[in-house]
């Protein structure tokens, strides 16, 4: 995905979106996607004219991440194994979620 950012202009069309298995599990219709990103009125996701691609705002840059923060982040990162292979996030916040 960040190979394709930089390829046109930050563009990411929606099929390569639908390539993400939670996306395609909530909904694989480009057209009903599209819709969505266009009724959200968002300020952080834009569709493109052809409704067929979608992009950052450019004027809301994801923040520059110091070394400082990096080492931050590992400290608040936990690794789990022993999980079925089928495991998704959704059970993952659930399962984490009665722990925490």
């Amino acid at each position: 995905l960040l190979r394709e950012v930089t390829v046109d202009n930050g563009w990411i069309s929606l099929d390569t979106m639908l390539n993400f298995k939670r996306l395609a599990g909530i909904c694989s219709d480009k057209a009903k996607i599209a819709k969505a990103v266009e009724i959200g009125n968002s300020e952080l996701i834009m569709l493109n004219d052809d409704k067929n691609k979608i992009r950052r705002n450019p004027n809301k840059p994801l923040p520059k991440i110091t070394e400082a923060q990096k080492g931050t982040n590992n400290m608040k990162t936990v690794y789990a194994k022993g999980f079925p292979l089928d495991f998704n996030i959704d059970q993952a916040e659930e399962f984490f979620g009665k722990i925490w």
